[in-house]
């Protein structure tokens, strides 16, 4: 271990030196690989090459940048340690200044090699190519640990859109299998895992979806599992599909999640692990809900996870994992929200998943847990319009509420009240002023006297259905969701519009907006709040599943209790408003 910090800290000074330096921060960082792997090469199959190309020769003779670029011709016209070293190493060797090259080649040479995955992780997350995420150590061991639980034998995984190979090797090299991976972007990274490590990958270099390498003829090759991340986006066009992949992507406005999912399980034959964006589970596009319906009705989906947030460095995305089984038909899904298993890594910026062996063992036994994990059946799936969000189904808080609230019948939020978004509000510039409502106007009373943000626009393509009125409710619906206000304050002669980041919730009935103000604000309305988002950056609550909330109908007396509670905190939140006032008029007095 002593020997793996020093090799890290010798080469921290040039990670920075060949990220600033050079225009292809990947090709840098994974050059010292290169010369690991060749000086393995050179050991292994000495009597292969001739001394002069040899790496103790190298360093024999000055480890000058002009000689390393002999070798690489050397190596080329041989046709023989091909998947060391290309083009873009002979560009960034003649890019480096000498001086740097020299001190480099030292530090190499000085530690020992530890591993490509090891080297990976610590060297290639501060500055990954856009489009690729590296994967945590973590994630990788889980993975591991699943499929060596799984209950049938398998030789071969299927690995396609690779990024930095980290699953092909720890897969390969802990369950000796055969990985193949599939990528467009060809690299040495699986040569070098293979030499170095004695990993067993077969890597292809072609496009999975516009021409997949693993095939006979018209006929996909069927791999026993199937691991990928969908994180990177790659060209890719849809048209006639000669395999029969595509259910949904061919319809128009397919995405590339949609795509790779059909595309990994026309490939797999029995299990397919598929990390996803988590806001994939819930957003309302329209084929990503198909995608979502399609593997529902197909009984294939085993398990959806959701994991914690900034779990890979430079991404603010955050990912969900979807089991699919195809040796069975599944008429349950098991939910596990696993965000808040984690712990502060290094860096204050990023997470370590944690609680390994809790959510594997919550997987392997469909187990269902308070506030973290729960069994669900297709049907009740279905009936929330083929959401795959846990939180939908795991309910956090008291479990005694809840049972409490469901003698009460409810009806939902739509069928009591207009629902309004005003994200696609057009609010272009003019000359009329107006008012408009921020998520700072909602204070902790959420009792809105007054908008501080003024704008003047043009009001003649708002519809006035927009302009808010007094006992108008508002909840903040994306960024920091679950914000509930009512608007008290407002004055005839003003104009107030919602900012994008505000629904308005409009009754009939003065009464009855304040009876779902004071449900929405409740613990229980914010458990339920919560229960609809669905961002993976940031909160979204779509305007649909609003519609579609229960809200109980409590009893007429405890509904006048409701409303009492609401006109006695008012008062006193007048109060406070005026003694405020009058003390600021009794210092003004003084000062």
């Amino acid at each position: 271990m002593l020997i793996y910090e020093k090799r890290f800290s010798d080469l921290q000074y040039f990670r920075t030196d060949l990220i600033n330096k050079f225009d292809n921060a990947d090709v840098a960082l994974l050059f010292p690989l290169k010369i690991f792997a060749w000086k393995k090469l050179c050991e292994s199959e000495k009597d292969a090459f001739e001394e002069a190309y040899t790496y103790e020769f190298f360093l024999k003779n000055g480890m000058g940048k002009d000689y390393l670029l002999e070798v690489m011709k050397y190596f080329e016209d041989k046709k023989t340690g091909f998947m060391i070293f290309d083009e873009d190493d002979k560009k960034l060797i003649k890019e480096m200044p000498e001086q740097i090259f020299i001190s480099l080649i030292n530090s190499i040479n000085n530690v020992a090699f530890y591993s490509v995955n090891d080297y990976i992780y610590e060297i290639m997350p501060f500055h990954p190519q856009p489009g690729k995420l590296v994967v945590p150590k973590e994630v990788l061991k889980f993975v591991n640990k699943y499929l060596q639980s799984l209950d049938f034998e398998f030789e071969n995984v299927y690995n396609p859109f690779p990024a930095y190979y980290q699953f092909a090797y720890e897969i390969s090299k802990n369950l000796n299998v055969t990985v193949f991976t599939e990528s467009e972007e060809y690299s040495s990274l699986p040569y070098i895992m293979n030499m170095l490590d004695n990993a067993n990958i077969n890597p292809a270099f072609s496009n999975p979806i516009n021409n997949p390498a693993y095939r006979e003829g018209h006929v996909l090759k069927k791999f026993d599992v199937t691991v990928t991340m969908i994180f990177q986006n790659l060209n890719f066009e849809v048209k006639e599909d000669v395999f029969g992949r595509f259910n949904v992507a061919n319809k128009r406005g397919a995405n590339f999640i949609v795509t790779v999912i059909e595309h990994v399980i026309a490939q797999t034959d029995k299990k397919a692990i598929i990390f996803v964006p988590t806001g994939f589970l819930g957003r309302g596009l329209g084929v990503e809900k198909l995608l979502r319906k399609d593997v529902i009705d197909r009984r294939g989906l085993e398990a959806v996870v959701v994991l914690p947030e900034r779990l890979f460095m430079k991404s603010l995305i955050n990912m969900s994992m979807l089991i699919i089984d195809k040796t069975k038909k599944n008429e349950t899904v098991l939910f596990v929200d696993a965000k808040d298993c984690y712990k502060s890594g290094n860096k204050s910026f990023i997470n370590m998943l944690s609680n390994i062996d809790e959510i594997f063992l919550t997987l392997k036994n469909k187990e269902d847990k308070k506030g973290f994990s729960k069994l669900v059946n297709v049907e009740s799936i279905k009936n929330n319009d083929y959401n795959l969000s846990p939180n939908r189904y795991i309910l956090f808080g008291s479990n005694e509420m809840l049972q409490r609230l469901e003698k009460y019948s409810s009806k939902t939020l739509g069928e009591m009240a207009e629902i309004m978004s005003s994200v696609h509000l057009n609010m272009k510039n003019g000359d009329k002023e107006v008012c408009v409502l921020q998520i700072s106007d909602i204070n902790d009373e959420g009792i809105i006297k007054n908008v501080k943000s003024k704008k003047h626009v043009d009001l003649s393509e708002i519809n006035e259905e927009m302009f808010l009125k007094n006992y108008d409710v508002v909840l903040t619906s994306r960024v920091t969701t679950g914000r509930v206000g009512i608007i008290l304050g407002k004055s005839e002669d003003e104009t107030w519009l919602p900012g994008q980041t505000i629904t308005v919730i409009r009754t009939n009935s003065e009464e009855e907006a304040i009876y779902l103000f004071m449900i929405l604000r409740s613990e229980f309305g914010q458990i339920l709040l919560e229960s609809l988002n669905v961002g993976s950056r940031v909160g979204v609550i779509p305007t649909r599943a609003l519609r579609d909330l229960a809200i109980p109908i409590l009893p007429e007396d405890k509904k006048k209790e409701v409303l009492e509670m609401f006109r006695k905190e008012k008062a006193i939140y007048d109060e406070i408003e005026r003694m405020k006032q009058r003390t600021e008029e009794f210092f003004k007095s003084i000062f």
